[in-house]
């Protein structure tokens, strides 16, 4: 009976272990040394670290390559161990312009907000709006076809 019950402890500890989850790439310096600002293009960056982690939807001028490290232990917040972003800005003839290394230190946290944003007029009951769809009928101009 005592060797089941350290079994089941030991079990037990096992899973409150930490689990390290790794996203994203993380990009060696050699690889980063073979970009050479208004002399590499797009898709010689594409050949040389890949696809990149995130494009911006409407800003075409820039990638950035993420890598991104984290220890989770049993239900806890993952913990960050390591965070490293490339970004690399792109000129109008889509040359390397710029490349930003950005480190784990150069991170804060964003708060995020629960407030709603105030719209005009007023707020309909359930029945109000679907008695005034009812009542609303298209208007018609004499004269119109």
């Amino acid at each position: 009976m005592r060797f089941i019950v350290v079994a089941l402890c030991l079990v037990g500890l096992a899973h409150c272990s930490g689990h390290v989850h790794i996203a994203g790439q993380l990009i060696s310096p050699h690889k980063l040394a073979q970009i050479t600002p208004g002399k590499t293009d797009r898709e010689q960056v594409r050949k040389i670290l890949g696809s990149p982690s995130h494009r911006p939807l409407f800003d075409n001028a820039s990638w950035y390559y993420v890598y991104r490290k984290t220890d989770t232990v049993a239900f806890f917040e993952p913990d960050v161990v390591d965070q490293k972003v490339i970004a690399l800005a792109f000129d109008k003839d889509n040359k390397v312009d710029n490349i930003y290394l950005y480190s784990q230190e150069m991170a804060y946290d964003v708060t995020a907000t629960l407030r709603e944003t105030p719209a005009t007029g007023r707020k309909l009951s359930f029945w109000e709006q679907l008695l005034s769809s009812r009542a609303t009928l298209p208007s018609t101009t004499p004269g119109a076809p």
